[in-house]
């Protein structure tokens, strides 16, 4: 009977420590399945990261190739007003040298009228 007894006792013992590392197993993959939740959140958080990086990278893009546009056309106009600036400066400068040798026409014509006036009026 004793046997019987031990036997018994350590049958309990064993089911005990088989259900308390059943339950430890289970608490385990509680753990596990919880872990696993808070991953797949994480990874779908980056994802979402990723999507928001990778729009705004195309955004930035654009606008990189819209401000390098700008810049050129800007710097075309630029040239155009300074070739425009340097035409119109040539333009007053003939105007100023042709209104310089008018003047000097008229001068030297009023000289000849006065110069003829004079030899009329001697005869």
């Amino acid at each position: 009977m004793t046997l019987l007894l031990q036997l018994r006792t350590e049958l309990e013992v064993g089911l005990k420590v088989a259900k308390e590392a059943s339950q430890q197993a289970e608490s385990e993959r509680e753990q596990v399945r919880s872990q696993q939740c808070h991953l797949n959140e994480e990874r779908r958080r980056l994802e979402d990261f990723e999507c928001d990086l990778t729009s705004r990278a195309h955004e930035l893009e654009t606008l990189t190739q819209i401000a390098v546009a700008t810049k050129e056309e800007g710097r075309r106009a630029l040239e155009e007003a300074r070739k425009i600036e340097k035409q119109r400066s040539e333009q007053a400068a003939d105007i100023q040298r042709q209104l310089t040798e008018l003047r000097d026409r008229e001068k030297r014509l009023a000289q000849v009228r006065y110069l003829h006036s004079g030899t009329y009026c001697s005869f």
